[in-house]
């Protein structure tokens, strides 16, 4: 049963009987010509690999807030599209609104020209034909004439 006996309470227990035995061993048995520099070695090896270890942290948080950057910067103008786009349908549903206004009108006139008689009301009503005022009197003189002449 390894599970009763070894687990982490009794090695957070034991570690400073560890560390001073390992201590006491290393340097009974290993001169002290040996032991001190092989010590500052292990020490400059550990200190290189906490710098690399914080160098690569600072890396990786440099990638993510870049990457953070561009999320909000396509989240940004993915919201700027949009209102783009509902601006473009406003903008499309006011001219389809002027659009059916203007047909409206023209039906009307054509149905009054119908009801009135002749094909010059409705040119001299849309609005093409207007050159000067005298035009339109001109227009609906002729029209008036031509109203007396079908009531014969």
């Amino acid at each position: 049963m390894p599970g009763i006996f070894f687990n982490k309470e009794n090695l957070q227990l034991s570690l400073p009987l560890i560390a001073i035995c390992t201590t006491y061993a290393y340097f009974k048995f290993l001169p002290l010509i040996v032991a001190l520099p092989l010590l500052c070695v292990l020490g400059l090896v550990y200190r290189g690999y906490l710098s690399y270890k914080a160098n690569q942290r600072v890396a990786i948080l440099r990638s993510l807030e870049s990457d953070s950057a561009l999320a909000s910067a396509s989240a940004i103008s993915s919201l700027m599209a949009g209102e783009d786009l509902k601006d473009a349908k406003a903008a499309s549903k006011k001219e389809k609104k002027k659009n059916k206004k203007k047909q409206k009108e023209f039906m009307k006139r054509k149905a009054e020209a119908k009801n009135g008689g002749g094909l010059q009301n409705i040119v001299s009503q849309s609005g093409e034909d207007e050159e000067s005022e005298d035009d339109g009197d001109f227009d609906v003189a002729r029209i008036v004439k031509q109203n007396s002449k079908k009531g014969r």
